[in-house]
Order: C-alpha cells, then structure tokens, then sequence
C-alpha cells in the first residue's frame, strides 16, 4: 500500500438531499490506517488544516480469527420466514469433500415429509433472507453456478409452483433495504480487454420486476441503503466512477459527483448521513486513495 500522505484526497460535495457546503464547511476529522500499520498506530486527517496526526496505540491489535466449516451438511434445509409450512431441502448430488462447490437438488417438503422436485443444480441461499419476498409469495432461487461464480436467478411462486427464469449471469441478490422488497442485482457482461461490464438492476421481490439502474464498464460496482434512497457507483471508463444517488420510492436518478479511479470499495457513511467515505485504487501505480464526497 502506498504509504504518502498524498495518497488522501478530499473531494467534498454536497449530497442531493442535503444542505450546500460552504466553502469553509469541512467534513469531520478522518481516521485511517495502512494495513500494515493498523494493529500498531493509525493516523487523523483533520480536513480544515489538512494536518495529519499519527497516533501509537498502547497494545497492538491481534490478528481477527476466521472459522471455515470445510464439511457442509449433506442436506440443508430452508424454512419460510413467513409461513412455518413452507419447508424446502437442498440435497447434496454428490460426496461431500471439503472446500469444494457443492451442487444440489432442491425439494419441496410436505407435511407428510415427502419429497417434491423443484430443481436441479441449485444453490443454497445466502443471506437466506435475501430469497423469501417479504409478501411471503415467491421464494428466489440460484441455479446452474458458472465458473465466474455466476447463477442464473429464478422465482418461484409458493402457491402454483411455478418456476419462472428471470435473469442469467448474476452474482446474486444483495444489498437489501432492510424491512422492504427493494434489492439490488448484479449481471455480469462478457469479458472485452480492460472493459468487464456489470449492469445494476433494482428489484422488486414482491413481484420479481427488474429496473435497470446502468452498466458499469468494469466489474467493480458500490451500493449503499441510505432509508428509501441509495447510492451507487457504476464506471462509465476503465479510469472514471459515477457516483449516483436514486430514489427507490420516485425513481428519481441524480449524479452526484465522477472521479478518477480504476476501482472504489469499502463505502462507509458518518454518524449524521451527510458524508461518504470510499476507498479508492486510483491507478495501477497508485492505490489506498480515500474520497470523501
């Protein structure tokens, strides 16, 4: 990671819902740490004197511990947030073995604990949460995983039994607002030398419709839940970020700010809602960039 102060860099603009900056309003003190050197001190950006301030911590900090079951469970089984009747199974087609993609069968389970087929090479749900429509009608299931890691989506209606295709080459459903049917789906394109296109759909899991949000020309996107109002990120060059803010409620699409970078990630939001925080590779030289919009 580059390690020169010039690596942080503000850019501060005014968020379409909130009041205009004034050329002397400054965001709030900015904490942050190279990777290297976060277990032993971390560094203040104050944005007013555009001084920063290293501070030693008294103890270093250990090393987090991840924990990996490398055997999954041979069948898993998914039971309806909404309706405790509504039992699913997905069952391993073949020998367990561990750190290995394992593809399923996916049944429905009767009262009776009878068995009936929905689909072949299914994927178990994860967060699980994510796949129930919040009006308790359809459930979402990923089929056929691809090698880029890629399922194609499909809705399946609770009370026919209906599965219905809806898209091919997403990465699943993800970045939800909590407590609504909004989501977020990413389709991957095909591949074409430096470009690898990510088009952004909002959906709606009470009803399985798609809006097209953009195509990212790289594959690298953002999307933060901001209430009914997210932000989102899409690359309209190999070397340039949009940066969006939408109403999920009207649909109402406003730009917010373009910067030059070949990647963004690590969003976060201040205490207040008024100031974003992304990380930023901003060439293939420079990276470890911080925006604050």
């Amino acid at each position: 990671m580059v390690k020169h102060w010039s690596v942080v860099i503000a850019l501060i603009f005014a968020l379409a819902y909130g009041p205009t900056v004034a050329q002397d309003d400054s965001p709030p003190p900015l904490g942050f740490a190279s990777i290297t050197d976060y277990p032993y001190r971390y560094h203040v950006f104050d944005f007013q004197s555009g001084t920063v301030q290293t501070i030693e911590r008294d103890e270093g900090i250990g090393e987090k511990q991840a924990y990996y079951d490398p055997l999954p469970a041979a069948e898993i089984t998914l039971q309806s947030p909404y309706d405790a009747s509504i039992n699913f199974v997905f069952v391993s087609t073949e020998p367990i073995e561990p750190n290995t993609y394992i593809e399923r069968t996916l049944y429905r389970l009767a009262s009776d604990g009878t068995r009936q087929f929905v689909t072949a090479h299914a994927d178990v749900p994860y967060p699980a949460e994510n796949y129930w429509s919040p009006n308790g009608k359809y459930l979402y299931i990923m089929t056929d995983a691809q090698p880029e890691g890629t399922h194609n989506l499909n809705r399946l209606d609770l009370i026919t039994n209906q599965l219905t295709p809806l898209k091919n080459r997403v990465y699943g459903i993800n970045s939800c607002q909590t407590d609504t049917g909004w989501c977020i789906i990413n389709e991957l394109g095909v591949r074409n030398d430096d470009e690898y296109p990510m088009t952004l759909y909002l959906m709606n899991r009470d009803d399985g419709t798609l809006q097209t949000l953009g195509t990212s020309v790289l594959i690298f996107t953002n999307v933060m839940w901001l209430g009914s109002e997210f932000l989102y990120a899409i690359a309209t060059s190999v070397n340039q970020y949009a940066i969006h803010h939408y109403d999920a409620a009207t649909h109402a699409d406003k730009l917010l700010a373009v910067i030059e970078a070949i990647h963004i990630d690590r969003w976060q939001v201040s205490a207040d809602s008024r100031w974003l925080l992304m990380e930023a590779t901003l060439s293939q030289e420079v990276y470890g960039g911080l925006y604050v919009l």
